[in-house]
This record gives structure tokens, C-alpha cells and sequence, in this order.
């Protein structure tokens, strides 16, 4: 692990050309988000596809070889969902999906637990059992999951809804 922090720094450390997509990306998540992909909890009924190892804190050591100390320490999950979540609460029309699978899951409306958002008819929460990240957002296959398939249909039919 402390390999791939090295490489990934070295990779980008001092180094501004333009031709490093990922760079902009992995600093807005540094700053601001904090929203990695990591194992999720040991005590979690949760299928773990990544490491107990990819957490937050190894993420964070990248950040701050990659772009030093102006990079803040880890974010406040709770502070961080307060203040964007928080104006999420009295909008309508919006419609939410996530993959049960997501591992960005727990950073969404979506959360296992179920704290961040209400699930209502004006903004509906919609979890596509078996699914993955952006399932719901590719092309229509005939190997889409039903939930997907739900997921899509849902979506269609609540757009037409609002836009009538």
C-alpha cells in the first residue's frame, strides 16, 4: 500500500500539465468530499470488494504527498453531509438511484441507514437491489437487472410527471 501512495504522488507531485484528468478529480475529493472508495465497516452485514486496508486514512496520506499541506485532514463526514445534504431537504422533483452494491453508497441520500433523507413522493429514493455505481445510467441491455429496469422506468415516468 505505501508503494502505491508513493507512485501516485510521485506521479503527480509538481507535475501541472494538462493532460492529467484524474489529477483535478482526486483534488476536488482531497479538499472537499473525501468520498473514497474503501472497504466498508468490519461489523457490517456489507460484502466487502475491497481491502480492510483501503480506507480513509490511506487515501488521505495520498492527498497530502500529492498536494501537501494546503489539503485539509479528513473530512467531517458529518459536517460535510450537514452543510450540502442539509439544502437537499426542502427540494422537490429530484429523483435518486444507487446501486444496494455502490461502495459510494454511504455518501449518498441513500445510506444504508437511512438518516440522510426522507424518501417521499416529491423526491424519491429508489435503491436498485444487485446493482452497482451508475448501473441505472447506461444504455438499456437485455441483461439489465429488473431493479435496473424499475430504476429506469421509474425515472421516465416521474420526468414526464413534473414536465407535463
Amino acid at each position: 500500500m505505501a508503494v502505491y501512495r508513493r507512485d501516485m504522488a510521485a506521479k503527480s507531485q509538481g507535475d501541472l500539465s494538462l493532460n492529467q484528468p484524474f489529477r483535478s478529480w482526486y483534488y476536488i475529493c482531497c479538499k472537499w468530499f473525501s468520498d473514497w472508495q474503501v472497504a466498508p465497516p468490519k461489523d457490517s452485514n456489507v460484502t466487502a470488494y475491497r481491502s480492510q486496508l483501503v480506507d480513509r486514512e490511506y487515501w488521505q496520506g495520498g492527498c497530502q504527498s500529492s498536494f501537501g499541506s494546503s489539503v485539509h485532514p479528513l473530512t467531517d463526514a458529518t459536517e460535510h453531509n450537514r452543510r450540502w445534504l442539509g439544502m437537499l431537504k426542502d427540494v422537490a422533483n429530484i429523483y435518486y438511484t444507487v446501486g444496494e452494491l455502490d461502495p459510494w453508497r454511504d455518501t449518498t441520500v441513500a445510506t444504508v441507514d437511512g438518516t440522510l433523507l426522507s424518501n417521499t413522493a416529491s423526491s424519491p429514493i429508489f435503491v436498485m437491489n444487485g446493482a452497482t455505481h451508475t448501473q441505472d445510467m447506461q444504455p438499456d441491455t437485455a441483461y439489465d437487472l429488473n431493479s435496473v429496469r424499475m430504476a429506469k422506468q421509474m425515472g421516465d415516468s416521474l420526468i414526464k410527471k413534473w414536465i407535463a
